[in-house]
């Protein structure tokens, strides 16, 4: 009696984790893109924006792979 219910408690659970699995495969809410920007963030004060301009937006990488040459 122990080792049939086991087994149907295991085959249950063994289904609902493959179904769970399967469910993860559906595209659902993919078909989107996101919307273009036509605005710039609100900024808090002009301070910030001066300091996000001089530390993130003026500054140039080096391409991967180019750097210490």
């Amino acid at each position: 009696m122990r080792t049939r219910r086991r087994k149907v408690l295991l085959r249950a659970g063994l289904g609902l984790f493959a179904v769970a699995v399967l469910l993860q495969l559906v595209p659902y809410g993919r078909d989107h893109t996101n919307p273009p920007v036509t605005q710039d963030a609100p900024w808090p004060d002009g301070r910030a924006r001066e300091l996000a301009d001089a530390a993130y937006y003026e500054t140039r990488l080096p391409l991967p792979g180019r750097s210490g040459r």
